[in-house]
């Protein structure tokens, strides 16, 4: 990577100093609805670091590499890089937006559910699956099903009921990873299905 004039997009190789670079990750939040007009809705904030680091730039150039926390959210949301360089006379700053980060393929089978368990029958599916909860919750669940680049692909909303039939017929043969969410976006189970 490099250290580019914003007008013609060339190297400037004069530079040489530090980079800051910081990785953000969208978080969902939620308004806390106090008064009585008011309701829960929803918001983003790049609440999530992922990565907060310093970066030696020489004749315009730098490269870095980093490893995602192991404490992160391991499900795929927007992302940037924010970069911001010095050099004593000279400062550079950018960012990069078009980015999704996320590590649902390696972080999912070693997670343990957080509060409960959930079988799936059949699994492999190829039309209707059946899931069922080990524990009934207090309020409404999501469930949202992720394909193997972490895009998602089917959502369902409202689930009141411990056991639930879900349709994937639409979805192509292969292996997915779902979650299931109370109203505040609290991961309760999640797993992996497989359409076939």
């Amino acid at each position: 990577m490099e250290i580019q004039d914003a007008s013609t997009g060339t190297l400037i190789n004069a530079f040489t100093g530090t980079l800051h670079v910081l990785l953000l990750r969208e978080k969902p939040l939620y308004t806390l609805a106090n008064d009585a007009s008011s309701y829960v809705t929803s918001f983003k904030t790049w609440g999530d670091t992922l990565y907060d680091g310093n970066v030696a730039v020489t004749n315009g150039t730098f490269s870095f590499s980093f490893t995602i926390p192991a404490g992160a959210s391991p499900y795929y949301h927007a992302s940037k890089f924010s970069f911001y360089a010095k050099e004593g006379t000279t400062d550079a700053s950018g960012c990069y937006t078009n980015l999704v980060v996320g590590n649902i393929l390696q972080a999912v089978p070693e997670l343990s559910p957080p509060s409960g368990e959930v079988a799936i029958y059949p699994n492999p599916v190829s039309d209707v699956a059946t899931f069922h909860l080990s524990s009934t919750q207090a309020s409404p669940l999501n469930l949202y099903i992720y394909d193997s680049e972490g895009r998602k692909v089917k959502t369902e909303e409202n689930i009141l009921h411990p056991d639930f039939s879900v349709n994937v017929s639409e979805l192509a043969k292969s292996m997915y990873w779902f979650t299931l969410e109370n109203t505040r976006h609290e991961v309760i189970y999640h797993g992996k299905i497989a359409v076939q």
